[in-house]
Formats: C-alpha cells, structure tokens, sequence
C-alpha cells in the first residue's frame, strides 16, 4: 500500500507560521482565535522591531494591509493587485492601499537570468547573444527584463521568469485554499462571497500570466486588431528565442508617455498624444473587445510619429459583443443625461439584476450624474465616473462580470494618462466615433441578415426536433413520470388580488350593461308602463345604482 504524503498544514508549516505571524505583527489580531481552532500548535516570533511595531500601531488597517502582502512576497503582492479593481471583494480603505501596490521587487542575479536563457533554448550565451547585459532593466514579482543583442545584430529584451517562481506561487495558492477563514476575517467586504472560487480565479490568472506563450500569443493577435493602424506600434516577438519560461521581443526605443518635459523638448504635439491614447483604448474596448488591462504610463511608451507603443502584455481584458453594446447606451445616456438609458446599460451588464427598488437606483443614478451635469463635458472623467456607477452597483448588492472592474481600473489608468499629457482633453468626444460605429452595426443589412438566417435556422432546428420532443412528453405522461413543480413567491397574493379584480371588472361591466339596457327599454315605452315610463326600465336603473354605489364604496374602503 503506498504511503500518503504529509499532510498539507505540515508540509508547508514554515510558511504557514510565517504568514500567521506577519498578519499577527501587524496587528491582525482576529487570526489568532483562527489559529486556535485551526493551526493549534503554529508558534512564530516577530521580526519587527519595538521602533517598526509602535510605527504600525498609528497606520491605517488598509495601509498595514498593503504592509502585509508586500512582506509576504510575489505571490500576494499579485493577489493585492488584482484584488484592487474589485470593489464588491474589498472595502473602500483597502482598495485604496492596494493600488500602490508596487511590481518592482529585488531582481534575482544576472547570470542566473542567463543560465535559465541557455537551458531554454539548448544553447550558450555566445550562441544567442552578441551582447548581453547581466543588470535588469526592471524586476518584478513574477518576472525580470534584460536587454541584449542578437548575434544577427537585433536589438532585444528578455523577459525571464523568475527561478522556482511556479513553486512558490503554487505552494502559497495551496495555503490560501487552506486558510480561508483568514481571508474571509481579515479580507472580504461580504461574509456571503465565496472565498474558495475568488482564490481558484487568482490561481488560474496567475498561472496563465507566468506562462509567457500567453503573453507572446496575445501580442501577436493585438498586432493583427491594429493591422493597418499608423497610431500604434506593436513590438515585435522573437519566436525562435521564446518558450513558457522566456519572452523576447523586440527592443522599443521611446519615450516614456510620463515624460512630459522630454515629450515637449523633441516637439511632440501633447494634445495629439492624449488624444491617440484614448482613441487607441476605445478602438480595443468598443472595436475589437480585446483591451489592455495594466495600460499605467511605465507600460505606454512614445515613437516617432506620434505613435504609441503598449509594453507587457500579460494582463488583458476581453468584452462580448453584448457588453459592448451596453457599454455604448450608457456612454450615450452619460452624455444626454438620459438616466432611463444608464439604468438599462447597468442592468444589462449586471449576472443578477433583480432590483429591490428601482426608483431608488435610478434616484442615486441621478445623484452621480447630476454632479457631473454642471461641467462641461471635456472636464468629464469617464473612468472615475465608470467607477462610482459600478461602485453603486455593489452597494446595491448586485453582481458584476469581473472583466467589467478590470475595463473600470483600466479607464482611469489610460484616461489618467491622457489628461496628465493635455488636462482639458473631451474624452467623449474622443470615444464618440468607436461608439457610434458600434451602435450603427445593430442596423447593418449584412449583420441583420445573419441574425435572420441564424434565428431561422433555430427555428426549423425547433420543428425538426419538436415530434421527439413531444413523443418523450406522452411517452412520460403514459408512465405517470411525468412532473410539473412550480415554485412561485407570492402566487396566493397574486391570484387573491386578481380575483378580486376580477370580480370588480366583472361589476363594472354588468353595471355597464343594467344602465344601457335599462336606458333603451325607457326610451322604447315597453310595458308595463307607470304614467308612460317602462317599470321594467325604472327597476334596472335601480339595480345598477345599487351596483354602482357598491362597487364605489368597495374601491375607497379597499384602497
């Protein structure tokens, strides 16, 4: 019989204690009552200083959050990262504190960058490189960049995944799992979130990003959505010096989209620039669906020509064409101040959109928009008014797709950009075209035309598919299998009320009826006659004043 392996909690004790004791040390003092019933036996010392914990004490708990996963390495400072465009996971003090949270982490030594690079691709240094600098150019939690040069003379950078990086990151996702009710403590907005899937989506993210095939495929399919476009530049990727564990592409000599005084100094118009930035991040949203996710100035470099060239792709966004589509009669409801519209477009882009009170969803809609309407739409922030209205979806406790909170982080950050290079920049305006475009392709002939014949090729799907439908139905009835369960909230209210409607409707009609009727036996003289007036006639008017005195007092006692 083979023998089980430890047990998790005892395989990875050292980590456990060291995650305990960080959250313990800076002053996350509800995991020790977890730690009692769940990690007994788990002991760890400080390594704070008395000067760093008396220092801790006067943080905020957001900021010693953001202290926590820095402390506890890569993997969390990702899950911080992540964890801050979603504002129905985290509260508001812990969003804030997170999106400083920072990729930059000590670089490992160059010539173990090289070594990986050699073991790679199955050949030496001298082999793959004219030239190669051991210092990075940059260090971050899953990855750091080298620069070099090709034996054919290419200028090059190399991404190089960091060494037992996949270890570390599946070790601490197996704690994570393991140590839920720590999250759910110290983490979560919402007791009734389901920790366990949040987890396994970061697991699955961050898997996807430390394989760096993903990341070369989607620069070669961000090439082809611009094909044809003089605004962008996408670097090209060395193919033949690529694998899971290394990205090499090309080397992009520009100027950082931050650098507004070295922008200025080469004769760059700024206000063009703020203008591509946007258009270029409204072409992926509106147009292809596909977007950058992390489009922060250190990714956003200028080339000549006023071009603009995204770096690091390993992070993006997709919308389905219906998103889309929701997306633009919001746009166009912001802009007309049509609430009516921008209540429809949340709703839609809303898994559960069952409203508690309407009224007052569209009363704190108008609130945010009213606040906005006094500017002039070029002093408009589309993206921080993106978030405020997502922000209020939460409140109202229903649920968003996730791509939708990385497309709202996503906004501010490119958005943010553009108005640091040109402050008075009209974002609607800029998006207005790419929205147009999409909402004139509802009424494309061609697209109207496949929708038809889709729709019409379901429909005889249907008919050829109903004769064994119905058969299986009898078939079940003939057996007595067959069972109908209804289970509707409310029914005997609804069907009390709509009795009594009923029978209101039902009075009102033999009123109707007694009146007319009475009227023309009056005006006919049918006997018997009392001083030349029908009786039969006199008798039905009375009936139906009963009726109606009846029905009335009926109506106002009942509301």
């Amino acid at each position: 019989m083979q023998r089980k392996g430890p047990h998790k909690l005892q395989r990875h004790l050292h980590r456990y204690r060291q995650i305990l004791t960080i959250l313990i040390a800076y002053g996350f003092q509800e995991v020790l009552s977890i730690r009692k019933r769940r990690f007994a036996g788990l002991k760890g010392k400080s390594d704070l200083s008395p000067e760093e914990t008396r220092r801790i004490k006067n943080l905020s708990r957001g900021e010693r959050l953001r202290k926590v996963l820095e402390a506890l390495g890569p993997t969390y400072i990702k899950f911080g990262q992540i964890m801050s465009s979603r504002p129905d996971i985290l509260s508001p003090e812990f969003i804030q504190e997170l999106e400083k949270l920072q990729s930059s982490v000590s670089p490992f030594e160059g010539d173990i960058a090289l070594a990986i690079i050699e073991q790679e691709l199955g050949k030496t240094c001298k082999e793959i490189f004219k030239s190669f600098d051991k210092e990075p150019l940059a260090s971050a939690s899953i990855a750091q960049v080298h620069k070099g040069t090709l034996n054919d003379g290419r200028s090059v950078v190399v991404k190089v995944r960091r060494p037992e990086i996949i270890s570390v990151v599946e070790t601490d996702i197996e704690i994570m799992l393991n140590i839920i009710p720590v999250f759910e403590k110290v983490f979560l907005r919402s007791e009734s979130l389901n920790t366990r899937k949040i987890i396994e989506e970061f697991g699955n993210v961050i898997r996807r990003e430390m394989d760096f095939t993903n990341e070369a495929n989607t620069i070669q399919r961000v090439k082809e959505n611009f094909s044809g476009n003089p605004d962008i530049y996408v670097p090209e990727v060395i193919k033949s010096h690529s694998t899971k564990s290394i990205l090499t592409m090309e080397y992009i000599d520009g100027i950082p989209v931050s650098n507004i005084t070295a922008l200025r100094e080469r004769g760059y118009n700024c206000k063009k620039l703020a203008a591509v930035c946007v258009q270029l991040m409204a072409e992926q949203i509106f147009g292809n669906g596909f977007f950058h996710a992390d489009p922060h100035p250190g990714n956003t470099f200028v080339l000549p020509g006023h071009r603009i060239c995204f770096l690091d792709f390993g992070m993006m966004g997709s919308l389905f064409p219906g998103q889309r589509e929701y997306l633009c009669n919001m746009m166009i409801g912001i802009s007309t101040q049509n609430i009516q519209k921008i209540t429809r477009g949340l709703q839609n882009l809303c898994l559960d959109a069952n409203f508690e009170s309407r009224e007052e969803f569209e009363y704190e809609i108008f609130h945010i928009v009213e606040t906005y309407a006094p500017k002039a739409l070029q002093n408009i922030n589309m993206g921080i008014l993106f978030l405020e209205l997502i922000n209020l979806i939460v409140s109202f406790n229903l649920k968003l797709p996730p791509n939708i909170f990385v497309l709202g982080k996503s906004l501010v950050s490119i958005e943010g950009t553009a108005r640091k290079l040109y402050p008075d920049l009209n974002t609607v305006e800029e998006m207005e075209p790419f929205v147009r475009k999409i909402l004139l392709s509802r009424y494309d002939p061609i697209r109207l035309g496949k929708e038809t014949l889709l729709s019409f090729s379901e429909l005889l799907d249907l008919i050829k598919e109903s004769p064994g439908n119905f058969q299986d139905i009898f078939s079940w009835l003939k057996k007595g299998k067959l069972k109908l369960d209804f289970d509707l909230y409310g029914t005997g209210k609804i069907l009390e009320r709509g009795e009594k409607l009923i029978n209101r409707l039902t009075f009102a009609i033999m009123f109707t009826s007694i009146v007319t009727a009475s009227s023309l036996i009056i005006n006919a003289r049918i006997p018997p006659l009392f001083h030349d007036i029908s009786i039969i006639g006199i008798a039905g008017l009375a009936l139906s004043l009963v009726i109606g005195v009846g029905l009335v007092f009926s109506i106002f006692m009942r509301k």
